[in-house]
């Protein structure tokens, strides 16, 4: 994080102030528990194109597959909105069209924590 910062900040891209409130985000990410499990097991796939067979284009933010489940992980930002659950509704569909078993999704939201889950 901090080699990353740097970079940024000595090609002019952000300055001293935006990198501590970088820091300070991605670290009390960090710090939640939930947020740090997205990133400690399974088979992780991030931001994979998926197209259906409708020919439309989906993106999920994160895909985690362990044994028995496969969880799929949107993250927002601002307020909650039921677009967002439809979103990853359709994400989680997708996945099941694709073979996978027993599969659901969150949405996590980054400025507050928050979390909902979301089923297929």
């Amino acid at each position: 994080l901090e080699l990353a910062l740097e970079k940024l900040m000595r090609k002019g891209k952000i300055d001293a102030t935006t990198a501590d409130i970088i820091r300070d985000t991605i670290t009390s990410l960090f710090e939640n528990d939930r947020f740090k499990s997205y990133f400690l097991k399974g088979q992780q796939m991030n931001e994979c194109e998926i197209i259906t067979k409708d020919g439309k284009l989906l993106i999920p933010d994160k895909i985690i597959v362990h044994n028995s489940e496969t969880v799929v992980v949107d993250f927002k930002t601002g307020q909650i909105s039921p677009s967002h659950k439809k979103q990853v509704s359709e994400y989680i569909q997708i996945m099941r069209d694709l073979g996978h078993k027993n599969v659901r999704g969150e949405l996590f939201y980054t400025e507050t924590h928050e979390v909902i889950e979301v089923a297929g």
